[in-house]
């Protein structure tokens, strides 16, 4: 019960205040996730500040991504990787 307080008030603190977020960001979601909602990521998305901003909605994948296939985890993870390496090549 404690924990899921906490969940609630931490998912209400980063509604509250995502449109403080002015730093790049990359938001992953699986589109079949039962344990969070993707729309709250589509709402992170779109309410957070930042001016480089990617959402990338995994289409037939589920909450934790690293437990999908190794071709999902290939993909996901790939992906996160470019990005990381871009944004990482543009703050040199």
């Amino acid at each position: 019960m404690g924990t899921a307080l906490v969940c609630i008030q931490t998912v209400k603190e980063i509604e509250a205040r995502s449109s403080e977020v002015t730093a790049p960001l990359l938001i992953v979601h699986g589109e079949l996730d039962v344990v969070t909602d993707p729309e709250g990521s589509r709402r992170l998305y779109e309410t957070a500040a930042s001016t480089d901003k990617t959402l990338r909605i995994y289409p037939g994948m589920w909450h934790q991504l690293i437990g999908e296939p190794p071709e999902n985890v290939d993909k996901v993870f790939g992906e996160i990787y470019a990005w990381l390496d871009t944004h990482a090549s543009q703050t040199s």
